[in-house]
């Protein structure tokens, strides 16, 4: 949808906001990004935006972001992300069975791996969200929820 096309002009206000010090009180204060779905695509855009600048980003907390924009992004986590937590759906063959048509507009037309346009579980919008190379594997967690994209944005589909 055309919201894809915001998605890095919001990365890189973000990234501004924080280099500009907008929200700074002090110049040690810390960066943290978080994102939901395309949020979280910006989240990962705007934390690489600030390492090509040189700044650290201390923690990078992630909510199933989804690449579902036109441009060309590292899917990985920026190697100047100290900390970092991304929660996903658990994508399971049974999971995304028992979700499928549960949000149905009277159209279910079938797509691979079982998924259906009415699924709100969303199996085919992972993001391969990897940590960097080299990385404390303690450092960067991914945690996979038997929910759905909407719940763990918090909506109740």
């Amino acid at each position: 949808s055309s919201d894809g096309l915001t998605v890095r002009e919001k990365a890189e206000t973000a990234a501004a906001q924080l280099m500009s010090g907008i929200f700074s009180c002090n110049p040690d204060d810390r960066f943290f990004l978080s994102g939901y779905s395309r949020g979280g695509s910006a989240a990962l855009m705007a934390a690489e935006i600030l390492r090509m600048r040189g700044f650290p980003v201390s923690g990078l907390l992630l909510f199933d972001p989804v690449k579902k924009h036109p441009y060309d992004t590292p899917a990985g986590i920026p190697s100047n992300v100290e900390n970092s937590y991304t929660f996903v759906r658990d994508v399971t063959p049974a999971l995304v069975r028992k979700y499928a048509g549960t949000i149905s507009d009277g159209r279910l037309v079938p797509r691979s791996l079982g998924e259906w346009v009415d699924n709100p579980i969303r199996p085919g919008w992972t993001e391969n969200v990897t940590p960097p190379s080299g990385a404390n594997p303690s450092k960067h967690r991914l945690v996979k929820i038997g929910a759905s994209h909407g719940g763990l944005g918090g909506v109740g589909w």
